[in-house]
């Protein structure tokens, strides 16, 4: 197994490891441990859904064999569906919409909804994740 997978791996296990930390352990530099991190991020993404989001895939299911067929209408589209509040659907436009619209990298997305979503969620805490994402998005430049 290589270095860069045993860093992912280490990412996959415990999303929040400390870069420094798996630095100084395989012996290699920060900058290349947070492009490991990225990658990391990148298959997590890919995982199944939390069970709370099965819920909303229930009940699109439902709507669908109800309509012989999916039937994705306005009220029953995922964007009029938010699991966990209200903070993104009640904008015109919703982070995300702007996001997929605009081809928008991950970091840079992710600054945008933690930006979009501060007053109404996580106060000073998002705040915070812009500033890290803003940071992790200079390190990665760098490279």
């Amino acid at each position: 197994m290589t270095k860069s997978d045993q860093i992912t791996i280490e990412f996959i296990n415990n999303p929040d490891a400390n870069v420094n930390k798996l630095a100084k352990k395989y012996k290699t530099a920060p900058s290349y441990v947070y492009k490991m991190r990225a990658r990391a991020i990148a298959q997590l993404v890919r995982l199944p859904t939390k069970p709370e989001e099965e819920e909303v895939l229930d009940a699109l299911i439902a709507n669908s064999q109800e309509n012989g067929g999916w039937q994705v209408t306005a009220e029953t589209g995922a964007l009029n569906v938010q699991v966990g509040g209200e903070h993104y659907k009640k904008h015109k436009i919703q982070p995300i919409e702007f996001i997929h619209a605009n081809n928008i990298p991950f970091i840079e997305g992710k600054i945008i909804k933690y930006i979009v979503r501060w007053r109404d969620k996580n106060g000073i805490k998002d705040l915070e994740k812009v500033k890290h994402y803003v940071d992790l998005l200079i390190d990665l430049e760098k490279l």
